[in-house]
């Protein structure tokens, strides 16, 4: 047990940073290391910082725009917060993504301030180690995507206010905060996170007013009358109009200023990017309503089948039982209200994302630093209360629960990526024994699981569950992913082609051409480019090589033969050389011009 100091002593607070800064460098070389050596994610991830390039191509910061077209699918924040390092730095993968790094970094400095605060330095610490060793939040906060940054500015919102809400020694002007980055958050994904934080806020409110001990009234009409009385009473001590204010000075200017301009387009595109996807299925991205039960529990492994198992004891915690860990310093009256309060925040996503007509595995990432917080405050329960019935077949019930992935692992462990991080390629993507790790990575966790119930060490259990779950997502991060992204990856052909010839000579590309190749080719090299569909290269083919004489073709692995074939029906074979990079599944053909050969 660490000793007790008082939170607000300067000993306390070098203590504080001193945790802060351990957590953020850790954090940074988590999610930031390696973090641009591989290739832009297709399909979406390239699309942003191309935008980006598009907008400072057309000196307008106002209107996205991609393809030549604009581009309403998300409002501008993420774009303009990604647009100072791009327009310093240049485009590089690494540039498109420190946004999401860094956001991913100060959400994971975000839960441990504010269980550090509403409880003691070690749940908060428990709770940023867990977050960090979220699968799907390790692997988003690599992603040049706007997700990521609204999660963290949903967190900051939702801390704000239950620090307002909860802690005595907080004014309850803390609560203009929340207005404030609930108005940053829509800003950079759209209406979804209002509609996160007011069913939150009404699951909470409801819970609370409808659990205070007095009689209830009679009828459904007063009980109904009551509560909405009283939740707008809550709303009022925590600044609404004022806050409501806030939020529309932030959020109002972008969408006037782009309606005013563009009228109905704009209001079209914001009904097919909000109202439609929700109604129903968006570009085939549609589910069962199971559908996100599979990505939380196997995306957010192995915290999903703890935090299931321990549901029942979490909900019914009674703060009166338990003892803080390090430091008796929170103000708060009593631990259940922050624990609905974080819950309602993860049943609320859920179940919004649940009735969504379009389904994406990342659109459960606004709910994970709910489950870290609340696996959190879960194991200090469990290293406070060992005692408790309750608590005792939390770790029996989670090795059950673990056991459950062996048959999906066991069939195809490449699926645990496609379902639950990101959708590319299903017939190329390929990782050699990853359904062989990912069984040995539950038996680990089920092998601490069932010692744990067995053995009073907890301390050293949960210290081995947190070691091994940041290990698999440092392998996740740093060797699985960029290991497969790697392959899509055409620099190495474009450095070959720079040496041989210049920057200038002429691309042709045959085949499909993914939207990081596009990004690729259009901000890494300044030659003109032409596409043709591998279906037409036999009639296309031709009569641009016998156009341009300095020539250089990238294609697929896959279209070699096709192209050699004919190469030599035309008798040129011999004047073609190939590159071909080991690490890449494209490859590029050229030929010297005959002057300079």
């Amino acid at each position: 047990m660490l000793k007790p100091t008082p939170f607000s002593s300067l000993s306390s607070w070098k203590q504080t940073l001193l945790i802060v800064l351990f957590l953020e460098i850790g954090a940074l070389i988590l999610f930031g290391g390696h973090a641009g050596s591989y290739a832009l994610w297709d399909p979406w991830e390239p699309k942003y910082p191309h935008t980006v390039g598009n907008m400072l191509e057309r000196n307008d910061l106002l209107t996205p725009y991609y393809d030549d077209k604009p581009r309403w699918t998300k409002p501008p924040l993420h774009y303009w917060v990604m647009l100072p390092g791009i327009a310093a730095f240049g485009q590089s993968a690494f540039m498109a993504r420190l946004p999401s790094i860094i956001a991913a970094t100060l959400g994971v400095i975000g839960v441990f301030l504010i269980l550090a605060r509403l409880f003691d330095r070690t749940t908060g610490i428990i709770a940023a180690l867990v977050l960090a060793s979220i699968p799907q939040y390790a692997a988003m906060a690599r992603q040049a995507m706007p997700d990521m940054l609204m999660t963290f500015f949903l967190l900051a919102a939702m801390i704000s206010l239950a620090l307002a809400r909860f802690d005595k020694g907080v004014s309850s002007r803390w609560s203009l905060l929340f207005y404030l980055f609930l108005g940053f958050a829509f800003m950079t994904k759209g209406p979804v996170t209002l509609a996160i934080a007011v069913g939150a806020l009404l699951v909470d409110a409801t819970w609370y007013f409808s659990n205070r001990g007095t009689s209830p009234p009679t009828t459904y009409g007063a009980r109904y009358f009551i509560l909405f009385k009283e939740i707008w009473r809550g709303a009022l001590r925590h600044k609404l109009l004022l806050g409501s204010a806030l939020f529309m000075v932030i959020v109002v200017p972008w969408y006037a200023l782009t309606w005013w301009e563009y009228g109905t387009h704009f209001t079209a595109a914001l009904n097919f990017e909000n109202l439609q996807r929700f109604r129903e299925p968006v570009r085939e991205h549609n589910g069962l309503v199971g559908y996100y039960v599979t990505t939380f529990f196997q995306g957010m492994l192995p915290w999903s089948a703890l935090l299931l198992a321990g549901l029942p004891a979490l909900l019914h915690a009674n703060s009166r039982k338990t003892a803080d860990l390090d430091t008796p310093t929170r103000h708060t009256t009593d631990d259940q209200r922050i624990i609905w309060y974080f819950f309602s925040w993860f049943i609320a996503t859920f179940f919004i994302f649940t009735a969504a007509g379009t389904k994406l595995p990342h659109y459960l990432l606004p709910l994970t630093p709910s489950v870290a917080i609340l696996v959190a405050i879960l194991l200090r329960l469990i290293l406070t209360g060992r005692d408790s019935p309750r608590l005792s077949r939390i770790y029996p019930v989670a090795a059950l629960l673990l056991i459950l992935p062996f048959r999906d692992f066991n069939m195809e462990g490449n699926k645990y990526l496609l379902y639950n991080f990101t959708i590319i390629d299903r017939e190329i993507l390929h990782i050699p024994n990853l359904d062989n790790l990912l069984v040995i990575l539950c038996l680990v966790w089920i092998s601490l699981m069932v010692w744990a119930f067995f053995n009073r060490q907890s301390r050293r259990t949960v210290a081995m569950i947190l070691l091994v779950a940041l290990l698999n997502v440092f392998y996740l991060s740093h060797h699985i992913i960029p290991g497969h992204f790697t392959g899509r990856d055409i620099t190495p052909h474009l450095a070959h082609k720079a040496d041989i010839q210049g920057p200038d000579s002429e691309i042709l590309f045959v085949g499909s051409i993914q939207t990081s190749h596009d990004y690729t080719l259009t901000f890494h090299q300044s030659a003109p480019v032409r596409r043709i569909p591998a279906s037409r290269a036999d009639r296309r083919l031709m009569p641009v090589i016998r156009e341009v004489d300095d020539l250089y073709i990238i294609t697929g692995k896959w279209n070699l033969m096709t192209l050699l074939t004919l190469l030599s029906k035309h008798g040129i074979r011999e004047e073609w050389t190939i590159f071909d990079h080991p690490d890449s599944w494209y490859l590029m053909l050229y030929r010297i011009p005959q002057n300079e050969g």
